[in-house]
């Protein structure tokens, strides 16, 4: 569960980071 996890992060967390800052400036905005 650890090791999905922390996959999950470095892996799709990257993508969800960037769509997640996209979400946040196109709502900032």
């Amino acid at each position: 569960m650890i090791r999905e996890k922390h996959l999950k992060k470095s892996g799709q967390g990257r993508r969800w980071l960037k769509e997640r800052i996209k979400n946040s400036l196109s709502t900032s905005e």
